[in-house]
């Protein structure tokens, strides 16, 4: 015949209830890890988005260099390219046209950049600066520029 011991019930179901604590407490760590991992993952495939997008524009530039120094690619920031349109539609306009639509995801099957939003300025001396701007997708309202200068 076996002898209990007195005040041993229940020891073994506090045991496993301490255990599911820490185990739902490490589950939510990685979980929440897991989560940091594809916010960082997407940033940076909206930064390589956006110099794909810069890259563009001055390889456009470049083509049509007289048109990029006389000031023809000049733009504001969410101003629209070219308003009003004229006609015929010089190549300068058809490349700013195009590259706002790529920017916004209009005709970009990727979807674009979140706000996605450029600028370009030529001064006196030739160099040009393009800006790629789009909205941080981290839960934070800032906004993310990425520039490029060439001349």
């Amino acid at each position: 015949m076996k002898k209990r011991l007195l005040g041993q019930g229940g020891f073994t179901m506090v045991e496993v209830l301490v255990s599911m604590v820490i185990l739902t407490v490490g589950l939510l760590g990685l979980a929440g890890l897991q989560i940091r991992s594809l916010s960082g993952s997407h940033s940076a495939y909206a930064r390589t988005q956006a110099v794909q997008y810069a890259a563009d524009m001055v390889d456009r530039m470049m083509a049509n260099c007289d048109a990029a120094i006389a000031g023809s690619y000049n733009l504001a920031l969410g101003e629209d390219p070219c308003d009003p349109l004229p006609d015929p539609l010089p190549v300068a306009c058809e490349d700013l046209i195009e590259w706002h639509d790529f920017l916004d995801g209009t005709i970009n099957t990727s979807g674009g950049l979140p706000g996605g939003q450029g600028s370009i300025a030529v001064d006196a001396n030739q160099v040009a600066t393009v800006v790629v701007q789009w909205d941080n997708t981290d839960g934070t309202s800032s906004s993310v520029q990425v520039q490029t200068k060439l001349q």
